[in-house]
């Protein structure tokens, strides 16, 4: 009698092999990326962090974020929205310098720990710091953001070094700034090309974002508030950014990230 054979067992022993094989290069994946970070941590110079960031980009999902790494980020964000002073923005700085250190792989907290240095007036390190964020795996036309944005920030860094003591520069943009938003505190902008008609509103300093049936029935559910900086709320969450104009007479939101979204132009209604 001929014994019959299962032809599935060898499928079936094959599948199990190529899985142990998968998670046995995951774990050697994880392994050499945890000691990228520990030499990162142990000298964050710009070849270890362009190591680690690399090593992150190319992984399939994203290493998890340590929880003090989040702690500090929300501090960070926390912070951000509040700080006028320079002794504020250090702050921040280091807050997110905290969240990058311990995770160097969050794409977030990088960008944001590049936001912290702008809106401080210092150029060199933003840049510095957006080239590292290019690094990451980012859809081409948020790569395409980025790189002006680095473009712009440059430009501003050269007129400082030519103008002179960026401290200066900083403490008097920082006044014609607080002036600036003064004037525009209590201002209502209407975008109505869309149902329902969406709304924006300044008060103490924040951009507050709502939307509402019309102007004229108030401005309905709140559903975002961000520092104003230098005439601009950049919402890395939302892929948004607000610019308001020097007039103080219409607000401009773009997606970068969005080739499908035109911008909202929103114009002046009190």
């Amino acid at each position: 009698m001929r014994k019959m054979i299962n032809k599935g067992m060898p499928l079936f022993f094959s599948a199990v092999a190529l899985i142990l094989v998968f998670t046995a290069h995951a774990q050697a994946n994880d392994k050499t990326f945890q000691q990228a970070v520990a030499e990162y941590q142990k000298s964050p110079d710009q070849e270890n962090a362009d190591k680690v960031i690399k090593m992150a980009a190319a992984m399939n999902k994203l290493p998890a974020v340590p929880e003090e790494a989040r702690e500090h980020f929300i501090k960070g964000a926390t912070l951000f929205k509040d700080a006028k002073s320079p002794e504020d923005f250090t702050l921040v700085i280091n807050e997110f310098k905290q969240a990058v250190h311990l995770a160097p792989g969050w794409p977030q907290a990088r960008y944001n720990y590049a936001l912290a240095y702008e809106a401080a007036g210092k150029y060199d390190s933003a840049v510095k710091n957006l080239k590292h964020y290019l690094l990451f795996n980012l859809p081409e036309t948020e790569a395409r953001a980025v790189q002006d944005k680095i473009y712009g920030l440059e430009a501003k860094a050269e007129k400082v070094k030519a103008g002179g003591d960026a401290k200066s520069v900083s403490s008097s943009s920082t006044n014609s700034a607080d002036d600036w938003l003064k004037k525009l505190d209590g201002a209502r902008f209407v975008y109505d090309e869309v149902s329902p008609v969406q709304i924006i509103e300044i008060k103490g300093g924040m951009l507050i974002r709502s939307k509402g049936p019309s102007p004229d029935f108030g401005p309905g559910k709140e559903f975002g508030r961000w520092a104003i900086q230098s005439h601009i709320v950049d919402v890395p969450s939302m892929a948004s950014v607000y610019t308001i104009s020097d007039d103080g007479e219409s607000v401009k939101e773009a997606h970068p990230t969005d080739q499908y979204n035109p911008p909202f132009n929103f114009h002046r209604s009190r």
